[in-house]
Order: C-alpha cells, then sequence, then structure tokens
C-alpha cells in the first residue's frame, strides 16, 4: 500500500536542494487556494518527495491535505487498493493533488482511468473526482490515453532540471555589469579611493562590489521568474477525442492568471457518459428519460450531452422474486446489467435489498377498473328504481294504516254531519297513495333520477367483488401487484389471489404482463382488472364505458430504480427533490398527462327529452292490465256461458236477462 509517511529522499543518488524547490511548493498551494479546495489528498513518489517534503497536513494554510507516497515497489493492485480507500472515504466529490514525473503519473492515472472498469456500476471515479496534476519531469505530459475516461482533469508541467530555470549566464553577467556601473555605492567608494591606503582599498571595494553583486543577482533570478511561465491544461472533450486545453498560466514566483476555468467539465453533468436505461415500453418512457437525465441535468453541447440507451425487460417483468432471484428489470439492476429504471416503480422494501431506489417522485394507489353494465338492460326498471326497496315496504305498509288513521279520524269529526260508511276506506287509500306517496315523493326523486341517471358498477370493494359470481379479475403479471395478493395475510387478498389462479386456468390473460390484454379483456365484458389508478384514469378518461371502484386496495410510492449502491443515487434524488419543491412535476402533469375525457351521459345536467325506453315498463304494466283484463273477461264470460248451460240443463227454460226483460225480447228459440 502507498505510505503516508513523509521522508525526505533522493533522485538518481543526488540530493535535490533546487532553489525553486519552494517555489513549486508554492504555486502548488496558490492553486489549491484558486481551487477552493478545502480538504484534498496529496499523492506523490520518491522522485518527487523533495517538492512536498516537510509539508504536513497542519502546514497547508488552512487546506486540510492527506498525504500518500507512492514507491516504486507498490504494485498495481496496492494501488488499486488505495483508490478504492481513499473513493470509499470520501463524502461527494474526491479532490486529488498528484505530484510526479511520467513514469508515476502512467502508474497512478491508469489505474484510476480504469477504477469504474473494475467495480461496474458500483463506483464512478470518472464523475465524482477532481485531479490536478503538477507533472515534474524534463518533458511536457502529452499522452492523454490513461486520462481518457476522467471528466476532470487539469495538468501543469514543471521541469526536474533545475539548470533548465537558472537565468542564463551571459545574462546574469549583463545584468550584473549594467547594475555594477550605475550603482552609486560602487561609485562612491571609488571616488574615496585616494583617501585610503591600499589595504583598506581593496577590502572596502571587495566586500561592496560582492555585496552588491548579491543583491543584483537575486534581483536577476526574482525578475527572471516572472517571466518565466507554465501553462495550467485542462482536458477538454472535444469531436475528435479528449485533447488539452490551455486555461491559464502560472509563473515561477507563484502568480497565477486564468482566462478559463481549470474544470470546465463540471459545468457539463455527466459529459456524454451512456445510461443503460431499463423499461418495459421504450416507446411510453422516452419523454420520462429525457425529463429525468436531461432537463435538470447541465448537458453543454451535443458532444457532452447526456446519453442513454433503452433496453426493455427480457422476459416482459416488471420485478418477482422467484427461485432465489429477481425477475424483470428487478433482476437486470441485480445482476447489474442496466444503470437504471425509469418506469412506475413502486418502492418496496424486499426491492430495496437488490436495488436502490431515489426519493419518491409519484404516489398511486391500486383500483379496480370494469366495463359499466349496459344501462338499457336495466331502463324497464326506471320508473321504480327511484326509490330503494326498503323505501317501497315501508311506504306499502304505512299507507293502509294512514289511511285507516285518516278515516277514523274523519268519520268521528263532530263538525261533519255526513256519516261515513266503511266503503270509503279505499278513497283514502287512494287519497294517500296519489297525494302523499306519488306527489311528494315518487314525482321529486323520477324527475331527478330521469335527468341524471345513476351509473352503478356491480361492486365497489374487492369484498363485493368476491360475493358475485358474474365477473373474474386479474392483474398484471410479474409485477408487485402479483406479489402483493400472493403472498399476503389478509383473507380477502388470499381470496383474491385463489380467483386469479382460478381464472388463471382457463384464460392466461388473467396475469398478462400486458396492459393490452388486460383492456381487451374489460372491453369484452365480465371483467375487472386491477391496476394502479394513474393509468386506469388515462384509460377511463378515453372510454366513457369504463368505470373504477372508490375504495383503494393499495397505497404506492414510484422512484426510479438504480443498481445497488449506485453512485448516482444521490444526484437523482436531489433532482427529484427539486423537481416536486419546484412545481416542476405538476406542470409536466397538465402538459404531458391525457386530459379528461367529458362524458355527457354522467356529467351534464340537461332537461332530455324521455325515450319509450325509459318509461317502458308503464307500458309493461299497461299491457299486463290489459292482458289481464281480457283474461278476467274470458274468464267472466265462460262462467256466464257455464250458468246460462247448466240452468238450460236443469229447466229448459233459459231465464231472462234484465235487458231481455226490459226490452222484451223472448228467450225462445
Amino acid at each position: 500500500m502507498p505510505s503516508k509517511q513523509s521522508q525526505y529522499s533522493a533522485v538518481g543518488g543526488v540530493t535535490h536542494s533546487n532553489v525553486y524547490d519552494n517555489n513549486y511548493a508554492e504555486i502548488m498551494m496558490l492553486i489549491l487556494q484558486k481551487l477552493k479546495w478545502s480538504n484534498a489528498i496529496l499523492i506523490y513518489d520518491d522522485n518527487t518527495e523533495f517538492i512536498v517534503s516537510g509539508k504536513d497536513r497542519h502546514q497547508m494554510d488552512g487546506i486540510f491535505l492527506s498525504t500518500y507516497k507512492i514507491s516504486s515497489e507498490n504494485s498495481s493492485e496496492d494501488i488499486y487498493k488505495f483508490l478504492k480507500d481513499i473513493y470509499n472515504t470520501m463524502e461527494s466529490q474526491l479532490s486529488v493533488v498528484v505530484v510526479g514525473d511520467t513514469k508515476m503519473m502512467e502508474r497512478l492515472m491508469t489505474e484510476v482511468n480504469t477504477f469504474d472498469d473494475k467495480r461496474v456500476r458500483e463506483t464512478s471515479m470518472t464523475y465524482h473526482s477532481r485531479w490536478f496534476l503538477f507533472h515534474v519531469d524534463n518533458t511536457p505530459l502529452t499522452d492523454v490515453s490513461f486520462l481518457s475516461n476522467l471528466n476532470n482533469v487539469a495538468v501543469v508541467n514543471l521541469p526536474l532540471n533545475r539548470m533548465t530555470l537558472d537565468m542564463p549566464t551571459y545574462l546574469t553577467l549583463q545584468f550584473i555589469i549594467e547594475n555594477l556601473s550605475t550603482n552609486d555605492e560602487v561609485i562612491e567608494a571609488l571616488y574615496h579611493a585616494d583617501e585610503l591606503d591600499q589595504s583598506c582599498l581593496n577590502g572596502t571595494l571587495s566586500t561592496t562590489v560582492q555585496n552588491e553583486i548579491r543583491n543584483i543577482s537575486h534581483q536577476a533570478r526574482k525578475a527572471y521568474a516572472e517571466i518565466v511561465r507554465f501553462p495550467i491544461m485542462t482536458l477538454k472533450f472535444r469531436k475528435s477525442g479528449r485533447q488539452w486545453s490551455n486555461v491559464g498560466q502560472v509563473s515561477l514566483n507563484g502568480s497565477i492568471g486564468l482566462h478559463s476555468d481549470i474544470f470546465p467539465n463540471v459545468r457539463y453533468g455527466f459529459n456524454g457518459k451512456l445510461f443503460i436505461v431499463s423499461t418495459i415500453e421504450a416507446v411510453a418512457v422516452s419523454l420520462s428519460i429525457e425529463l429525468l437525465l436531461e432537463k435538470y441535468f447541465p448537458v453543454g453541447t451535443q458532444s457532452t450531452a447526456c446519453r442513454y440507451q433503452i433496453v426493455t425487460s427480457p422476459d416482459g417483468e416488471w420485478g418477482r422474486f422467484v427461485n432465489k432471484s429477481w425477475t424483470g428489470m428487478i433482476g437486470q439492476l441485480e445482476r447489474r446489467e442496466v444503470d437504471l429504471t425509469v418506469t412506475p416503480l413502486s418502492i418496496q422494501e424486499e426491492r430495496e435489498r437488490v436495488m436502490d431506489f431515489t426519493m419518491g417522485f409519484f404516489v398511486d394507489t391500486l383500483l379496480i377498473i370494469m366495463k359499466k353494465p349496459d344501462p338499457n338492460k336495466t331502463k324497464w326498471l326506471r320508473l321504480i328504481k327511484p326509490l330503494r326497496w326498503e323505501v317501497m315496504l315501508l311506504t306499502g305498509f304505512l299507507i293502509p294504516i294512514i289511511s285507516a288513521f285518516l278515516f277514523l279520524a274523519e268519520k268521528f269529526n263532530p263538525y261533519y254531519k255526513h256519516d261515513l260508511k266503511i266503503a270509503a276506506l279505499p278513497e283514502f287509500l287512494w287519497y294517500c297513495f296519489g297525494c302523499v306517496f306519488m306527489q311528494a315523493t315518487y314525482c321529486g326523486n323520477l324527475i331527478a333520477y330521469l335527468t341524471v341517471p345513476i351509473e352503478k358498477l356491480p361492486f365497489n370493494s374487492p369484498a363485493a367483488m368476491l360475493e358475485q359470481n358474474e365477473y373474474e379479475w386479474g392483474t398484471m403479471g410479474g409485477t408487485y401487484f402479483q406479489m402483493f395478493f400472493e403472498h399476503s395475510d389478509n383473507p380477502t387478498n388470499q381470496a383474491v389471489w385463489q380467483g386469479i389462479v382460478t381464472f388463471n386456468q382457463t384464460d392466461k390473460r388473467v396475469l398478462s404482463n400486458s396492459e393490452k390484454d388486460h383492456m381487451q379483456k374489460v372491453k369484452e365484458g365480465q371483467y375487472a382488472y386491477i391496476a394502479e389508478k394513474s393509468y386506469l384514469e388515462a384509460v377511463v378518461s378515453e372510454d366513457c364505458d369504463l368505470g373504477m371502484t372508490k375504495e383503494e386496495i393499495l397505497t404506492l410510492q414510484y422512484g426510479v430504480g438504480l443498481s445497488n449502491n449506485s453512485p448516482y443515487t444521490k444526484i437523482f434524488s436531489d433532482s427529484i427533490l427539486y423537481i416536486l419543491e419546484s412545481g416542476l412535476i405538476q406542470i409536466w402533469k397538465q402538459k404531458h398527462w391525457p386530459k379528461q375525457n367529458f362524458c355527457a351521459g354522467s356529467l351534464l345536467t340537461e332537461a332530455k327529452p324521455i325515450m319509450w325506453i325509459d318509461i317502458q315498463i308503464a307500458f309493461y304494466f299497461l299491457g299486463g292490465g290489459v292482458f289481464l283484463g281480457v283474461i278476467v273477461l274470458f274468464g267472466e264470460q265462460i262462467i256466464r256461458k257455464y250458468k246460462d248451460l247448466k240452468t238450460r240443463l236443469r229447466g229448459g227454460i233459459i231465464p231472462k236477462s234484465d235487458f231481455q226483460a226490459e226490452n222484451g225480447v223472448s228467450t225462445n228459440p
């Protein structure tokens, strides 16, 4: 493992004491301050230890540094373990400073560049790290092949050979001669030379000139340090590939000039990262992916924009736990075959064990949808449907009692002179029936019922669904809905599941994983489909012949699914939180959600002409009355004929009827 000990070392057996060593350390610290890094990791090797020697974490001007040394004895496996340790300790962003030569850079950064490949979809060193390279070598770093996977990399090339930084000798001598010829102290010493003895003259001139030469030489180096500048380069994305781009420069005396950000790629989000997105129906989910991956992530130019590739669930399922593994999209996340799923995937504890969920972005419930009964089949009952059977039964019981009470009150009223007979009782019955019941109660309800017809579903809850035997029911196969009913401890849910199993033996559509199969069966009639409310609302908005129950079976919360311990979970969760707080989810819903269809039959209250089918029961009663009247008439005729025939047989004379007697009609043939 790389060591955290700071030891002074030698390069090639020669101890480095470059007069510019301190300048290198100052340059490094100034750049870190420019980057506004509060803490960082400093990595160096044997050949560059002379630069960071003595610079421990307590001496870094408020910058918290953890120093690590990579020696030539460290293997690639050691470097990988080291990178793994520092990656696991980071909180959100990894900031690293590397000081080394070309050989060390290539060894270290090759492991960094391929770090994510060894832990597929578990890490994101590419996205979550920033690397500033102090490349100390005699040749600049130009090869980017071992840096191409990293989004944020910058470099400054510093020469290892100190002789390349020294002012050329001829410039130093020229500078000294020019400054000595105009130096007042030297001229003053020469002017008073005749007043001094020879030994004193030589000593005075020698000391003065030596001091001035030293000062002038120092000034020369200082002036030259302002001239010597090193470009600061950052690794950008180009159409032709990754290339170094100049963003500023730093001089040997530590002054920094920037004309662009050192890490500009931070502004461009994922910088062209390809996300593998799993879904059920690729066409339906493409809009959701654009909203999730592009709308609330900065994307930059086309070459750096976030990209995604849609794949579908191999078995067409959402995800069930079968034979100690998960099917569908959950299985893809468990096996780390995809980066995320963008579908209405419900957050469940069982799923959380093998995958990650973002915070929920939508709450939904399970309801039942079915085809409404044909209203024409029950319209013949419209004249008796305004009142429940309990009301009609109670009315039939109370009308005779009220009529008898009114009759007695009238009969024994002392203010009335006439005497009521018992034969008048039916009149009171008809009075109560017509005035009290028909006019006061029935007519008003009948008008309201004909104006706004009541559309009643055969059942409105799972319990009521179990009590009938006309409808079959089912739910989406391969989803949590199936697991919910299959493993539920609730007796009602267990009975629902047993029904699904029974119906599935004769019709596989009751557990199909296709919404189209279920909706086709619903429209055929006599079938109830259990699904999420948001989907059912969209279906009902397009078809007024369908209706939903009111009772909620299960509450669901949807989130974006990612592979277990995904490095992008927090990023997506933060973005979803922003969407919810800003109200964007409601704006998108209003823009893209299917508009509610206007079903005039159930919502419009207006005067409508009464059709014969609305009052057909009246004709049934009239027809029944006529039929009974005809039967009674024929019965009476048969009885009369029978009596006449019986009388004739007994006396041989058929008695005259009252009509015949009055009109003098003979009964003899």
